[in-house]
């Protein structure tokens, strides 16, 4: 069954098109209906930490899904684009989750609130400090607190004793928690 793809309608450029041109007013376009329907979800403090990545993320993920040759869009792209915000937001409450879930710094103390808006503050200022501190710690924290591995472990990969890795991990924390002390404050 061999089915017809719409034409576009060639009096108005599609959004889709004009994203992948990188045309400023789509651009414009797409973070103006970020901030009407994703930002609502978080606070206003997280949505300031994180439009500029979620809006990146959007578009690439617009993109790539629109640019994959069994793509046909039925109907108005509006629609479309307000379903990709939603579950866009829905994958950061994911991932969230996830980091929380972890809990590598025992910050719940520090946070503000337990909600979920807060909680998206928190991992993305968890994921800002891991790229503050430097790659080597962002390294270890992730190995220890992500991928679970114990200090015999990660001290065998790094040919010490567990006592410098354990010495190293605790200067990492530190820098972390230095970097999350001052997000606090602002």
């Amino acid at each position: 069954m061999n089915r017809a793809v719409p034409e576009p309608d060639r009096g108005q450029e599609s959004v889709l098109a004009a994203l992948a041109a990188g045309k400023m007013s789509a651009l414009e376009w797409l973070l103006e209906r970020c901030r009407r329907h994703a930002a609502p979800r978080f606070s206003a403090w997280a949505w300031e930490w994180i439009e500029e990545d979620f809006v990146a993320d959007l578009r690439s993920q617009l993109l790539q899904t629109s640019s994959r040759p069994a793509f046909a869009l039925r109907g108005p792209e509006e629609p479309y684009v307000v379903r990709a915000i939603h579950n866009l937001c829905c994958t950061y409450f994911r991932r969230v989750a996830a980091v929380r879930r972890q809990d590598p710094l025992s910050a719940d103390a520090d946070l503000p609130g337990r909600d979920p808006e807060h909680r998206i503050a928190a991992a993305l200022d968890l994921r800002r400090g891991l790229l503050v501190v430097g790659p080597e710690c962002r390294r270890r924290l992730v190995d220890k607190y992500v991928m679970g591995l114990s200090l015999q472990e990660m001290a065998r990969a790094e040919s010490v004793s567990a006592q410098t890795l354990r010495s190293r991990l605790h200067a990492c924390r530190e820098r972390l928690r230095e970097f999350w002390a001052r997000q606090v404050e602002k």
